[in-house]
């Protein structure tokens, strides 16, 4: 008996979901660090020069991008919150000339991930933001010249 083939973007579906698992831990991760290490944390967002009293506030808010990122119905304003976070922490670093490619750079690392697997539709929320980018355009799916009037490509009658 042979096996049932996988549908063509399954291996894509299983891969932004897989993205956005690691992606979303990582920050998760960042934010418990200032949760649970605050003094690691105010040590090392001192040499960033951030005031200490701002390492819980920082903590809630990358909290909150996150949740927002990986429930599918909210994905797509939490990967624009994510992304502004990731912003932040680039120029952050690059103003006190952390080095380049591995911590000036790592906020567009995990930005162009984010952005990544929600534009691919392969990740929590990606389906619903493809769907509703669609439908903002009036998109119906490609028909074929018998079933929607001669236009072909998701326009009937044209």
């Amino acid at each position: 008996m042979s096996e049932p083939a996988k549908a063509p973007g399954t291996t894509i579906a299983i891969a932004g979901w897989v993205d956005s698992g690691l992606v979303g831990a990582f920050l998760f991760l960042s934010a418990s660090f200032k949760f649970f290490t605050p003094d690691i944390v105010r040590e090392t967002m001192g040499g960033l020069g951030w005031p200490a009293h701002h390492d819980l506030t920082i903590a809630f808010i990358e909290t909150i991008c996150v949740v927002l990122y990986l429930v599918p119905q909210t994905a797509v304003l939490g990967t624009g919150l994510e992304t502004a976070l990731l912003g932040g922490a680039v120029a952050t670093n690059v103003r006190v000339d952390s080095p380049m490619f591995s911590y000036g750079l790592l906020g567009v690392y995990l930005g162009v991930l984010v952005a990544g697997t929600l534009a691919s539709g392969s990740a929590p929320g990606g389906v619903v933001a493809v769907a509703g980018l669609m439908a903002l355009r009036g998109w119906r799916g490609v028909h074929s010249p018998e079933t929607s009037g001669g236009g072909g490509h998701g326009h009937p009658g044209r």
